[in-house]
């Protein structure tokens, strides 16, 4: 089973000193920005690529590495379509400064949104709903089908 980058503690070296990332074992190098200045990118002490986050694994290693040296994924690459639009729906109504549980009503509109944006984010919402509604008809269907196949009626 593939981990997740949720799965492990990432270093925020915001307010670290040098000598502290040197002891870690991770070096730091500066890119040039297009308008001036420079970003600084911590560099994998497996690999050696350029990254912005390490994750720490103490069980396994005991040292920093990147995502791709400790083969972590985001949750996201495993939704399933339903995931995806519930996610999607939670979202919207907590923009719209409602309950993200789908089985309340929608959100009425908050204060200081513009009306515009308001029609805007409901009809994105409906459709969300709509769709999702739709999926889980399907899936209904598709469960209903499969049980009849593995229990057989006894009429």
């Amino acid at each position: 089973m593939a981990r997740t980058v949720e799965d492990y503690l990432n270093l925020s070296v915001y307010g670290r000193s040098a000598w502290e990332l040197e002891r870690a074992g991770v070096d730091l190098v500066r890119t040039a920005c297009q308008l001036g200045g420079s970003r600084p990118w911590l560099v994998c002490p497996d690999c050696g690529r350029r990254c912005g986050v390490l994750y720490y694994i103490d069980l396994m290693r005991g040292t920093l590495a990147c995502r791709q040296c400790l083969r972590l994924v985001y949750p996201s690459t495993r939704e399933t379509r339903l995931d995806r639009l519930v996610r999607r729906a939670q979202v919207l109504r907590h923009r719209l400064g409602g309950s993200t549980n789908l089985f309340n009503p929608p959100p009425g509109k908050p204060p200081r949104m513009h009306w515009r944006r308001f029609s805007r984010e409901s009809r994105k919402l409906a459709e969300v709903e709509r769709r999702f509604d739709l999926s889980v008809r399907a899936w209904c269907t598709r469960m209903e089908s499969w049980l009849d196949r593995k229990i057989p009626s006894e009429t």
